[in-house]
């Protein structure tokens, strides 16, 4: 297979960082020379600080959701009367009484 040489810049296709630091060339494989780009470090932390909030932003609604389930769940025993004793316990814990 005959060598090829060539100069060329490499930037990143998001904000246009000079990546010339951040790649790799292979030695020439059965399909020429294999060259990898590692993605700049403002876009690794901007698609991090995405996760993060995305990740938050799904936490929060399952907690929500939950606290929903749990809130039907006590009005539910509230209706059935099993709540009385939850409410008598809950007022006795926060006023001082004895939690057993």
């Amino acid at each position: 297979m005959p060598a090829l040489e060539a100069d060329f810049e490499i930037f990143c296709a998001e904000c246009g960082t000079d990546l010339g630091n951040g790649v790799e060339v292979k030695e020439p494989g059965a399909h020429g020379a294999r060259v990898y780009v590692q993605p700049c470090a403002d876009c690794l932390e901007a698609a991090k600080d995405e996760g993060d909030a995305e990740g938050y932003a799904r936490g929060e609604q399952e907690a929500l959701a939950a606290q929903e389930d749990v809130d039907e769940a006590y009005e539910r025993g509230r209706k059935e009367g099993y709540a009385e004793g939850y409410d008598e316990g809950y007022e006795k814990g926060v006023n001082g009484g004895e939690i057993v």
